[in-house]
């Protein structure tokens, strides 16, 4: 069984270590089954990427195991309340790739049970979406440091997390999105916790989620309108989204999939320039509610629907121009860095150069 030798220094500044020794030996709790394992691709790794910038050097394996995984952390990205999260490199022995990934530290019991979680259903029910919709899982170690338990799961890293609501994103964004969080419905996983920050976005507009600390097994019905739902559609109502009991209603609400009105006491549909009528809607609604004039509110409520379409169709073009200008100028600038790399390799070797003819001219002189 692997072991993780995590230094103490990246432990919470809170926590006593004992000094010597100042590195704690953690084992693996939760891997991949090893097929699985063999398969291992993290699309942002490569000889391309820059050397680690910190010294400080994890190192995981026994003796004569065959096996040893050395990460070297690159930089912190949170910390608090029990938890720390780094951006770090990992090298397997026996390979010669390395991957971009993510240390998350636990040093609280509750912090800790997460990451039992995390590695639970990375391990089981989103094995298959390794890769996919949710990051490549290298493993989960524990142990104790003194007396405290810590724990670090690892994790590729895929990007950055949304910076800006899901309503503000473009219509092929939220489509990824929606995608995504559906895949992992049908897995018959409940994320639990769905927000902006648990959302990342490669350099591919690939999406990804992340942190299954809160997750739960779904037992809903909800996969049958995953695999059916689309934007806009006329015939979902949010209130028949709500009995399914699980967090697919959120997220339709979050990334503005329909439009969310109330007629006649019922949340209706969020529909496309309707071909409804007031009359038609009127007959979908109970004479119960004591309107004066129901075909009149039903005439106003398809105003609403119309001037919000409107109104979102205008802001997906914009949003969509807007990342579309994002991405032209992570090119560029992908592109300078390039340009300046190759300019500082040519400068080189006129140096090189320089010094080659200098050094010919020198030994022509000592012949004379």
């Amino acid at each position: 069984m692997p072991l993780l030798r995590f230094p103490s220094c990246f432990l919470p500044e809170h926590v006593s270590t004992p000094a010597p020794p100042t590195v704690a030996s953690l084992s693996m709790t939760h891997r991949n089954p090893t097929k699985r394992r063999l398969d291992l691709a993290c699309p942002q790794s490569g000889a391309s990427n820059p050397a680690p910038t910190l010294s400080d050097v994890v190192s995981s394996g026994v003796e004569n195991s065959g096996e040893l995984y050395t990460v070297a952390i690159l930089q912190t990205l949170a910390t608090g309340n029990g938890n720390q999260v780094f951006k770090a490199e990992l090298h397997i022995s026996g390979g010669e790739e390395r991957f971009r990934v993510i240390c998350k530290v636990a040093s609280s019991l509750k912090c800790l049970e997460a990451l039992r979680t995390e590695g639970h259903f990375y391990t089981t029910s989103l094995l298959r979406l390794q890769g996919h919709v949710v990051p490549n899982f290298f493993g989960l170690f524990e142990g104790t440091v003194g007396e405290l338990s810590v724990g670090v799961l690892i994790l590729q890293y895929c990007g950055p997390s949304l910076d800006i609501a899901f309503e503000y994103h473009s219509l092929p964004t939220r489509q990824k999105i929606f995608s995504a969080m559906a895949a992992i419905h049908e897995a018959g996983v409940e994320h639990g916790d769905f927000n902006e920050g648990n959302i990342l976005c490669d350099d591919k507009r690939h999406i990804w989620v992340i942190d299954f600390g809160h997750a739960h097994t779904h037992k809903g019905t909800c996969a049958l309108f995953c695999k059916s739902a689309t934007f806009y559609d006329k015939n979902r109502s949010i209130a028949n989204l709500k009995p399914l009991g699980c967090e697919i209603c959120l997220v339709t609400q979050e990334l503005c999939m329909f439009y969310q009105g109330v007629f006649g006491g019922v949340e209706v549909t969020r529909e496309k320039l309707p071909s409804t009528t007031a009359d038609e809607l009127v007959l979908r609604i109970s004479n119960d509610y004591g309107y004066k004039d129901p075909y009149d509110s039903a005439s106003r409520f398809l105003k609403e629907y119309i001037e919000w379409l409107k109104k979102r169709q205008a802001w997906d073009e914009e949003a969509l121009e807007a990342e579309m200008e994002e991405d032209r100028q992570k090119q560029l600038d992908r592109d300078e860095a390039y340009n300046y790399e190759d300019e500082s390799d040519e400068g080189d070797s006129e140096e090189e150069n320089t010094d080659e003819d200098s050094d010919e001219e020198g030994v022509e002189e000592g012949s004379e």
